[in-house]
Formats: structure tokens, sequence, C-alpha cells
């Protein structure tokens, strides 16, 4: 009998203390904003792109608290700068989660620093929906950390087929040589495009990397020149684009140039110049998509941004990030990252490329678009669906 007396009063003693830890738990502050971490490449060769890619998280924030936030608190955005550097996306996601205390995160921008945040959104429980980092296994669940990681842009696998079918086909291009960007994105794409061009019986020549930042590409483009290539095809973002499609000017490469990146950015047209008149790109976003969504969104960034140039990819593809995540907040209720990422599953929102919604390894459909620049605008050859 004193043994049951002795578990009876166990029990009653652990009910009692778990409604007391009930009682005290913390209550969220109505008060309190809700707050959203945003890791982009602020400084550095990538600038640009990052600084598009916040200012679509930060419209789409504007556009709740505007309206008076969500249940009555106001969203705040808190930024960190990732250089470009994977090591600097880590610490930015670790002061993020546990020093800002943010519901959910925005990034990482470029493949790499992906993966290096996505093991540290497992590690605390916080999800990330990433807007611009393309490579496929992202999102296969192969990788640490994926459960928590959702993608709005189509990644490039999606891409490549599609495009590589143009390059062939549309373009003529039967054998190509490619110049990429040396990191993972690079590298997927060699691949891809490796693949398809086999499938259609066409040959990869030559396939050349560079570091972001260099500014000499007369040798290698003079190599490609000289080859039997018929065609260019880049991997890269603003900056290096510019230098490249430049460059080969200079050296009067006279094949078509076609590529993956920043090739139906304004940054791109006004880094590049006259130079950028006909290349061809693949991109999940033009400014010139034709939309009521996509309409109201241009009109409302060139008003918020005035000096910044027209909404690329990364502003649209990061805005939809924001109205995602906003999204599921809403859904969930709460600010709790817990939440907030199960909401994430069952979220769609009308974009400014179509429907956003995630499908179970949390990658988005939206339609892909092939662009050309014509004379310093942007025009659509192609809109593709991805499913």
């Amino acid at each position: 009998m004193r043994k049951y007396r002795w578990t009876a009063a166990l029990v009653i003693v652990a009910l009692i203390v778990t409604v007391v830890a009930a009682g005290c738990a913390k209550k969220e502050d109505a008060s309190e904003p809700i707050k959203i971490g945003v890791i982009a490449p602020l400084t550095g060769t990538l600038q640009f792109e990052g600084q598009q890619q916040l200012n679509g998280v930060k419209m789409a924030v504007d556009e709740v608290n505007k309206a008076g936030g969500i249940n009555g608190r106001l969203i705040t955005v808190i930024a960190e700068d990732s250089k470009g550097n994977a090591t600097d996306a880590a610490s930015a996601a670790e002061k993020l989660i546990t020093k800002d205390k943010v519901t959910i995160l925005q990034g990482a921008h470029m493949t790499t620093l992906t993966k290096a945040v996505m093991p540290i959104l497992q590690k605390y429980g916080v999800a990330m929906v990433e807007s611009v980092a393309s490579v496929p296994e992202l999102t296969d669940g192969s990788l640490p950390g994926s459960d928590y990681l959702y993608r709005v842009n189509p990644h490039a696998g999606m891409e490549a087929a599609s495009f590589a079918t143009f390059l062939y086909n549309n373009l003529g291009i039967k054998k190509l040589a490619m110049l990429v960007l040396n990191d993972d994105w690079g590298h997927t794409n060699v691949k891809l495009y490796t693949d398809a061009y086999q499938k259609f019986g066409g040959s990869i020549v030559s396939t050349d990397y560079y570091t972001t930042g260099e500014t000499n590409f007369l040798p290698v483009l003079t190599k490609i020149k000289n080859s039997d290539a018929d065609g260019l095809f880049l991997i890269a973002q603003a900056q290096d684009a510019a230098m490249i499609v430049k460059q080969a000017r200079e050296i009067k490469y006279d094949k078509k140039i076609a590529g993956a990146g920043a090739f139906a950015s304004d940054t791109f047209i006004r880094l590049a110049g006259k130079d950028a008149d006909g290349i061809y790109g693949v991109v999940p976003y033009a400014a010139t998509v034709d939309n009521p969504v996509n309409k109201a969104f241009v009109d409302a960034y060139k008003a918020a941004y005035p000096k910044m140039p027209t909404p690329d990819k990364y502003a649209a593809m990061s805005y939809m990030a924001g109205k995602v995540m906003l999204a599921a907040i809403q859904a969930a209720g709460s600010s709790d990252p817990a939440k907030v990422k199960a909401a994430l599953d069952k979220v769609s929102v009308e974009g400014v490329t179509g429907t956003t919604a995630f499908d179970e390894h949390h990658q988005a459909h939206t339609d892909i678009y092939i662009t050309v620049i014509d004379n310093g605008a942007i025009k659509i050859v192609q809109a593709i669906p991805t499913k």
C-alpha cells in the first residue's frame, strides 16, 4: 500500500508541475514585432543581387504592415550580410536565430551558402525559404537540414531541359562552349547541359571555369572564339556576366551567347550597355511577365525604390518568399518557428509568375522564361510551365 501511495503522490506532483509550467509558459506578446531574418550578399560582387533580394522581402513585409500586420503585430526584417561566403552565412544564421530570435529565415542566395546554413536550420528547428539558389539537390531530401528548407524558385534541372532544347533547336547551337562560375551552381549546370546535349546528339566542345571577381576573360574567350563551338553558354551573375560579354564583343565574338543567371536584369543591361543586346537567358522571372499580380508588383517596387533598377528575379522571387513566409505566419496564428514551419507545407499564394505552393520536397513549380535583350529591353521569347 505504501508503494501505491508513493506512486499516486508522484503522479499528483507531476500533474501539478505540468499545470504550473503550462501556466507559466511564456505567451506571445502582442506588442512585440514578429521578426524575419534575411541572409543576403550585401557587399562584394553580388551586392546588386543581394540588395534586390532584401528589397523584395521588404516589399512583402511593407504590404502586410500597412494593412495592420498579422493579428495586430507588425513584422520586422533583420538582415545580415553573408558577404558571399559560407562561413559568414552560417554565422549570420546562428546570430539571427539565437540572438535576434527570428521566427523564420529567408536566404541564403547562393547554393554553397544555403548548404552551409541548412544544418543550422535543423539544429534549431527554424525554417528558411530560398529564392535564388537553384541546384536541384537542395530540395531532393538528400542534404542535412533539407526538411527545413523551402524553395520558391524553380531549380536548374527544370530550366536546363527546356533551355537546352531551345538552344539546340531554335538557335541552332549544336556545339556548345561553356564558361561557368566555379561553384556548386556552375558545376551542376555543366552536368545538366552536358546530359541534355548528349541526348540531342550535340556536344559540349569545351568547359572553362572562372572565379567571381575575375577581370580578364580575354584568353579564355579567344580560345572559345577559335574553337569549332557555334555558341557560348555562361553561368554568371550581373557583374561577372557584363564583364564577360563586353570582352567577348571586344574580340568580335559573333556567335550566339546565352546563359543562366542575371541575363534578364536591368543591372546586367546597365553594366553591359549595348553589348547586352542579343543575349539569351533562362530565368524564373522577368519584369515583363503579363499578369495583374506582376504588374502591380513592378509598379509598387518602382515607387518604393525609385533609385533601384526595375525588379529582377532576385527581387521578385524574394518578394514571393516574403509573401509565402507571411502567409505561413498568418495561417499558424503564431510566431512560433515550429508552427510556422508546419504551416508552410500547406501555403498557397498567387504570385508574380503563377501560384506558389510546395510539393512534398518543399519545391515550388512556377513558370520559367526564355528571354532575349533587344535594344536594351528584356523580351520574353517563351514561357514554360515546370509541371
